[in-house]
């Protein structure tokens, strides 16, 4: 098969057995077929990967506003602060002994549904 470009079907393949050449009858449209398989599922493994990212940026999106709705509902006239206020203020709340006791307790399955003010 030597000389032949990549992508070209012929109807006979041949093959060679104690030196001297067959031909294999169809082998070349099998091999066409199985590499046109290949394309068709690298292109559903691609669709697939797509899907999962855009669903996980999805749930990513999901959890950043249901977080931010509920840090603004713990704050009176939340407008007020810009994000680096924000960000200082969480700062410095996870800094507090009763935060970091709570963070250890989350990590090691026991407190994470509690408050941490009770």
């Amino acid at each position: 098969m030597k000389g032949r470009k990549p992508g070209k079907a012929s109807c006979f393949s041949f093959g060679q057995i104690s030196g001297k050449e067959f031909a294999v009858p169809g082998i070349d449209e099998k091999i066409a077929k199985t590499e046109e398989e290949i394309r068709q599922l690298q292109n559903k493994k691609k669709k697939l990967l797509n899907e999962k990212k855009a669903s996980e940026r999805k749930a990513r999106t999901r959890r950043l506003i249901e977080r931010g709705a509920i840090l603004e509902s713990l704050l009176e006239q939340p407008e007020q602060y810009d994000n680096g206020q924000i960000k200082s203020l969480l700062e410095i709340a996870l800094l507090t002994p009763q935060a970091q006791e709570f963070l250890r307790q989350s990590d090691t399955g026991g407190g994470a549904s509690g408050s941490p003010l009770s």
